[in-house]
């Protein structure tokens, strides 16, 4: 086929497609990380296993204090965004707390499905340190 309106409609087909993926396939991989991170959460909870949940929001400069502070010391958690991630409410009902109890920043860390400590409010790095020397984890990550 060498009809040049043909091959003129096949390249901006193809070039149509090619940008689409160019496009949708990042935000499949970005959407679908942030919904395996809240899941994750939500099975090790299930599971009775021992974690460390960085509570945090948009923006928010104590927060990444906190985030700061847990990866100097190498300490394993995970991260939820109190405003973007779905999942957060869901996690709030699995720990039985309310929207309400948890300020961000906040470390929650969790025991057999029991909020054993909470660290909210500001606080200073010498009780983030003292928070995290009581209640160490294993590892590093988000």
């Amino acid at each position: 086929m060498n009809d040049p309106e043909f091959i003129m409609l096949r390249n901006r087909f193809l070039l149509g497609v090619l940008v689409a993926i160019i496009f949708i396939v990042p935000l499949f991989f970005f959407f679908k990380n942030k919904l395996i991170s809240n899941e994750d959460i939500l099975q090790k909870i299930r599971n009775n296993e021992t974690l460390m949940i960085l509570v945090v929001e948009n923006d928010c400069i104590e927060c990444k204090n906190y985030q700061e502070q847990l990866n100097n010391n190498g300490i394993g958690y995970m991260k939820v965004n109190k405003s973007k991630d779905t999942n957060y409410e869901l996690i709030l009902n699995e720990l039985n707390m309310s929207y309400d109890d948890v300020t961000s920043p906040s470390i929650i860390y969790v025991k057999n499905k029991k909020v054993v400590s909470t660290l909210t409010n500001m606080k200073t790095n010498e009780e983030i340190k003292s928070f995290i020397v009581n209640y160490k984890l294993e590892g590093n990550g988000e």
